[in-house]
């Protein structure tokens, strides 16, 4: 929910910024893969304009995706430095959603402030000039 209420409300021509470790690719997220959400979501980000920036480990699983991504439109992706662990944090606008599936520490956060957002986009902007 947090992610489509993300897009929801996303400025026209807005950049998402994505870091994120590969839970994407865990069974229990497979509907994120299945037409309805991804019309939905394709339908929001057209709507706005969305690009997106992904960050993501230079993992074997990411790896083995390279095509899927090099297929979405209006995405870039970069390998991070180092790994993350069962971590995502999502940027866009004046919201920051943070998500972390570590083991018996579930967190799913939304953060609407835009002092908050833009400090985590200039960070995180920093660590993607950084892998050019």
């Amino acid at each position: 929910r947090i992610y489509l209420a993300m897009l929801r409300t996303a400025p026209k021509g807005a950049v998402m910024r994505i870091l994120r470790d590969e839970f994407i690719w865990q069974p229990a997220w497979a509907f994120v893969f299945e037409e309805p959400w991804r019309a939905r979501v394709k339908r929001f980000k057209a709507a706005s304009e969305l690009s997106t920036r992904l960050l993501v480990n230079r993992s074997a699983e990411e790896r083995r995706h390279a095509r899927y991504y090099a297929a979405r439109p209006r995405l870039e992706r970069r390998y991070l430095p180092k790994p993350v662990a069962r971590f995502g944090l999502y940027l866009v606008g004046d919201t920051a959603a943070i998500l972390s599936l570590d083991a018996n520490h579930l967190l799913g956060i939304r953060i609407v402030n835009r002092h908050i957002a833009s400090n985590l986009e200039a960070m995180f902007d920093s660590l993607w000039a950084s892998r050019s």
